[in-house]
């Protein structure tokens, strides 16, 4: 319960910092049925979003045979893909050049509860890297998930992203 008030109030403040001091983008708040796409960034409606403050390495795919049809892609999409299943509310944090969004995006919570922050879940279970922007506890879910080796993280040294070529 202190960590859901803890990252409620980390998210307004996050929020309020980029209204003040952001790059002209206003934090507006947006949702709609979102579907995962090929690169790891999120439809909705008409917009592509990609979850700020993190990147979704794409290198390492992988098929789910228990779907019917059977999905492949890299790991971390395809685990998305399972997180987002309908309705996802998201703030807008930024505006790339090409006209896609980055935003702080989380799925539909129950009636008066929040829902769980989609960046916040790939970081935890190992599917994503905190970029250095990131809030605090962005890091600390990756290091976590590091150490516990899992997600990317279980992947042999020499196949992670960023390893170097040897």
């Amino acid at each position: 319960m202190v960590a859901n008030a803890f990252h409620r109030m980390l998210f307004r403040w996050v929020v309020l910092l980029s209204l003040l001091f952001g790059s002209g983008v206003y934090a507006q708040s947006f949702g709609g049925l979102g579907f995962v796409r090929d690169d790891g960034s999120i439809g909705v409606g008409n917009r592509t979003v990609y979850l700020w403050g993190i990147h979704i390495p794409l290198e390492d795919e992988t098929c789910f045979t228990f779907m019917r049809p059977v999905r492949c892609g890299p790991r971390p999409v395809l685990a998305l893909s399972l997180k987002v299943e309908g309705f996802i509310r998201c703030r807008t944090m930024d505006t790339r050049p090409d006209g896609s969004i980055e935003a702080q995006c989380m799925t539909d919570g129950a009636p008066f509860a929040e829902g769980e922050d989609l960046a916040s879940f790939l970081l935890k279970n190992g599917w994503a890297m905190a970029r250095p922007e990131a809030p605090f506890e962005y890091h600390a879910q990756e290091r976590v998930a590091r150490h516990r080796n899992i997600g990317i993280w279980g992947i042999p040294q020499a196949s992670r992203p960023g390893a170097p070529n040897r």
